[in-house]
């Protein structure tokens, strides 16, 4: 090891880089390095190997040299620890927290979640208050996505993509969307969502800026019907199942929930 990590005083929420030999990922060109640690307390990390999460003492850790700092913002560290020992059992989530790291999106670690459940309302004036909430949080560009807890076809996406969501689509602001239904591309108010069996949530792009926020006008304008492709979204959905999807490539169609694990995203609000 290049670092003493014994004589260290090492806080959970520490970032460790070293280089696995067992992890398949070819180590960086210039740093040697292909895999990234999480600390949980003072000597314990997590890291995800494939798609298993492993716990390991820094101390057993041997390569020929390892890199450990402290993020930037010290303040979330604690967050930063508790999300990854949330997400012990799911290695996306896992993932989508390392990405986060790496590109610098702390907004994913200032909240407790980021995959919620469905909200259970007591009642109807809970729910009205709670979607005046959700509404009030939007702007344009924010991703809007949403799951249909009547709808078989949208639990099988759901799991099959390993999400909280089924189905998504762009806020354009004055509470309207642009969304791929089944009858091909609309833009519609949101209120076909504002339903109590109907989980929805507001993502948003942690680099996004009132000038790019503002382009989505000059967007909405070049906006065309096309229809559903089918057959694309029945090939993603096969190679999604299979774990055959890349999320670490740029170019790779991304699933509803795999636009959220590229970890360029945080949740802003859900009802």
């Amino acid at each position: 090891m290049g670092i003493a990590a014994k004589e260290m005083k090492i806080r959970a929420g520490s970032i460790i880089l070293f280089y696995d030999k067992l992890t398949k990922e070819s180590p960086g060109i210039k740093t040697g390095y292909n895999q990234t640690g999480i600390f949980v307390t003072g000597n314990e990390i997590l890291f995800c190997r494939g798609k298993k999460i492993l716990t390991v003492k820094v101390e057993t850790i041997r390569g020929t040299k390892v890199t450990i700092y402290e993020p930037s913002d010290r303040e979330l560290m604690p967050n930063i620890a508790d999300y990854f020992n949330l997400s012990r059992q799911n290695y996306r989530l896992f993932k989508l927290g390392v990405r986060a790291l790496g590109i610098g999106n702390h907004e994913v670690f200032s909240q407790p979640i980021i995959m919620p459940l469905l909200r259970k309302h007591m009642n109807q004036d809970d729910y009205e208050h709670a979607w005046i909430e959700f509404i009030s949080k939007l702007r344009k560009s924010d991703y809007i996505f949403t799951f249909n807890s009547k709808s078989i076809l949208s639990r099988l996406i759901a799991s099959i993509d390993n999400g909280s969501w089924s189905h998504c689509g762009i806020y354009l602001g004055d509470e309207e969307i642009y969304e791929m239904t089944t009858k091909g591309t609309v833009k519609r108010n949101i209120d076909v969502y504002k339903k109590m069996f109907i989980h929805i949530g507001a993502y948003r792009h942690f680099r996004m800026t009132e000038e790019k926020r503002n382009s989505i006008d000059e967007y909405s304008k070049t906006l065309t019907y096309s229809a559903y492709p089918y057959l694309k979204a029945f090939n993603l959905g096969i190679r999604t199942y299979f774990g055959l999807v890349n999320e670490d490539d740029p170019v790779e169609i991304p699933t509803p929930n795999g636009i959220i694990y590229r970890g360029e995203y945080y949740l802003v609000s859900y009802v």
